[in-house]
């Protein structure tokens, strides 16, 4: 064999010393399992909401989200809260989304702001969704560091933790369909004043 060719000259102790080595490194050995990560994929279910304009009035839906753009550009992410009445994420919708961000897909949100020309479809704005909180009694924001100032003493049922918000360019509320009933999401706006649901794009 090579082996006892190689360490003939070797004194038996020796050899008998490198043989038992040669044996354990043999039986301690493992192939390491190099495992390529999965690239994320875009989940095709999406949470549309239509931010309504404050009740206090100081504030538009347009300035309203700009001054969210603002704050995630400057803190990377931002909790903000669904300010509809009787509107919320159901815990069956939430078990949905939280498996897919388990499972590492990118799940977005689109908000709808109306346009003050009636004639023109809302603008659309894009974020991604880190982490969903709900309640059946209304709370305040799960951390008040990374959440807007004019919404900070909002109560809500539900709070969303996004990231990467930014002006959508790609797509227009034109491009996209309620996720239950395929039905046009701009005709579904202007015809039911749709403001919170599900959305996908349109196939």
């Amino acid at each position: 064999m090579v082996w006892d060719y190689i360490y003939s000259h070797l004194p038996g102790q020796i050899r008998a010393i490198i043989a038992n080595r040669e044996k354990n490194s043999k039986n301690t050995y493992q192939p390491s399992s190099f495992i390529i990560p999965k690239t994320p994929k875009n989940f095709n279910k999406h949470i549309f909401y239509r931010i309504p304009y404050r009740n206090d009035g100081v504030l538009n839906a347009l300035a309203v989200m700009k001054s969210f753009e603002l704050f995630a550009k400057k803190n990377n992410e931002l909790w903000i809260s669904i300010d509809l009445p009787h509107r919320k994420i159901s815990e069956k919708q939430k078990r949905v989304f939280d498996k897919a961000l388990a499972n590492h897909n990118k799940v977005f949100i689109y908000f709808g702001v109306r346009n003050k020309s009636l004639a023109k479809e809302d603008n659309l704005y894009k974020g991604q969704l880190i982490k969903i909180v709900t309640s059946e009694i209304k709370g305040k924001t799960p951390d008040s560091k990374i959440t807007p100032e004019i919404i900070i003493n909002d109560e809500s049922c539900t709070w969303l933790k996004i990231t990467n918000l930014y002006e959508e360019t790609c797509n227009s509320i034109n491009d996209f369909q309620v996720f239950s009933t395929n039905h046009n999401l701009k005709d579904h706006i202007n015809k039911n004043n749709f403001s919170f649901g599900y959305i996908k794009l349109i196939d």
